[in-house]
């Protein structure tokens, strides 16, 4: 639902807003809103179908907070996403990463803060959600996320892919990197606005790195990208926010 704060940003669609107030006095010296640059500039209300407009926020986040056990793992933590924005997200092992992400996907709660995302998210774990028993095919034919593919569109993202002589073949027969590049495949075929990926590149090789940076650039065109890495992509309009050592 749509956040009730009168000075947030507007979105067309928002599926959770989570807003904790601190236990504690906060420090204003945690605040990393800065590592972003400086905070985007309110975007005017649109409808709520259709391709969001750019600079139309998919995230935003303020003070947010994580306690991983009773150690503290993000401080204050403050960005913002709009759509035709790439984010990276860099750190050290350890240093709330993958915590980050899945609170942006509704899958962690926060300690503190207030955040709010955009309603149409495709998340991509470590886990990579296969059915070893199930074919390529079949894996990507019975995702609920999103509409049953045509043949021919199936075939096209998976000539994409490099999995189109493997469409027949079981996951479990699959390598490591090849089981990527079918969670990469499903990810083409939901045709979500956000993406939010955790370490999607890790087992690809480098040219299926740098064909994914185009696809991340295509995507940046009508939505919204942000990702986990430790190996950082350079493009002109990505961004990068750097999480510290904890």
């Amino acid at each position: 639902m749509p956040s009730s704060n009168k000075n947030s940003r507007p979105f067309g669609r928002s599926i959770f807003t989570w807003n904790h107030s601190p236990a504690r006095e906060t420090r204003a010296d945690g605040d990393q809103r800065g590592a972003l640059g400086s905070p985007l500039e309110t975007p005017s209300p649109v409808a709520s179908r259709g391709k969001p407009p750019a600079n139309f926020l998919l995230i935003d986040v303020t003070q947010l907070s994580c306690l991983r056990g009773d150690r503290e793992i993000l401080r204050n933590l403050s960005f913002s996403l709009a759509s035709a924005e790439v984010l990276q997200i860099v750190g050290p092992n350890g240093s709330g990463k993958t915590s980050l992400l899945r609170m942006l996907s509704g899958l962690l709660p926060i300690e503190t803060g207030k955040l709010d995302v955009c309603e149409n998210v495709f998340y991509l774990g470590h886990q990579l959600a296969l059915k070893n028993d199930f074919t390529v095919a079949e894996n990507c034919y019975f995702d609920l996320r999103y509409p049953k593919p045509t043949r021919k569109q199936l075939q096209e993202i998976l000539n994409e892919t490099g999995l189109s002589s493997h469409s027949d073949t079981p996951v479990s027969k699959l390598s490591q990197g090849q089981r990527q590049r079918l969670a990469l495949s499903k990810l083409l075929l939901s045709d979500a606005e956000l993406w939010i990926l955790d370490e999607p590149f890790a087992s690809l090789d480098k040219a299926s790195r740098e064909a994914w940076q185009e696809r991340i650039i295509l995507q940046s065109k009508k939505g919204g990208v942000v990702f986990s890495t430790h190996s950082p992509l350079t493009f002109p309009s990505i961004r990068t926010l750097e999480l510290p050592a904890c």
